[in-house]
């Protein structure tokens, strides 16, 4: 439910109180059956859509998750949209192993649809490439990486110094991803989100995250019984406080949020 009988929003403001009309009708709807699934299901749609919009991580993605998984819970379960509006959100929390298991659940309950089913296959190989670049270091000499690391602070509590040892190309995924070596020669996903496109750093950079800007977790996604993606991550949110080289960006490097809505089927 998220309004389609309104008129198209002029501006970015129409549309984020549009969204925020569609998110209070929704409550109302699982107010009077707490036990729907399709009020379940819009609910979560019109928190999906209020990230998409603001960007703002907490609390809509958590609270759409919970919706969709109350959708399954009654009387959803086989619905492949809601498993696939799921699985967005779950990328977008990094939930790899969840969010695939999500989408082969949508492939599956729509079989004559192909597009959950690339999904997966397009999720299954970004973790794959990410756990094999992070295994191998990339493809910079050890010679080279040694040399590079000597430059880099030992990891305290305030900030962590990465050598990047490669780029990750994905799938229409929304934050730049590297993947660099710590002091200690252990290897890590980086995914930075809201960064000025072209702006990056280059192979061969230390860059330096303070911890108070990330968020890291380990993935393991078992994509068969023999091919399984592990690897380390850490999600920045904000560059602003990135230093590339020793030298903080600061505010340029950061990007201003332009988002485009649609409905949800």
């Amino acid at each position: 439910m998220l309004l389609r009988s309104y008129p198209p929003a002029k501006n970015s403001k129409e549309k984020y109180d549009n969204l925020q009309l569609s998110v209070q009708k929704a409550k109302e709807a699982v107010i009077l059956d707490s036990e729907s699934g399709l009020a379940w299901y819009n609910l979560g749609n019109a928190h999906l859509q209020l990230y998409i919009l603001t960007f703002e991580t907490e609390p809509h993605v958590k609270t759409a998750l919970v919706s969709y998984e109350k959708a399954l819970k009654y009387g959803e379960t086989y619905n492949p949209d809601v498993h696939f509006n799921k699985a967005q959100l779950q990328i977008f929390a990094e939930m790899w192993s969840e969010a695939f298991n999500s989408l082969l659940l949508s492939a599956k309950f729509d079989p004559e649809s192909n597009f959950a089913k690339e999904r997966s296959e397009a999720v299954a190989d970004f973790c794959k490439r990410a756990s094999l670049l992070c295994k191998n270091k990339g493809k910079m000499r050890p010679k080279r990486l040694a040399e590079l690391l000597k430059k880099c602070e030992k990891d305290s509590k305030e900030s962590i110094d990465l050598v990047v040892v490669g780029h990750l190309t994905h799938f229409n995924y929304i934050p730049f991803a590297f993947v660099g070596v710590d002091n200690s020669s252990e290897a890590h996903l980086v995914t930075v989100y809201n960064m000025v496109q072209g702006q990056g750093p280059l192979i061969g950079d230390i860059v330096t995250i303070p911890s108070l800007t990330m968020k890291s977790t380990k993935t393991n996604l078992s994509l068969s019984t023999e091919d399984t993606a592990q690897y380390s991550s850490i999600r920045v949110e904000r560059p602003s406080k990135l230093a590339f080289n020793k030298k903080v960006r600061g505010a340029s490097l950061e990007a201003k949020l332009f988002c485009r809505t649609e409905n949800l089927e």
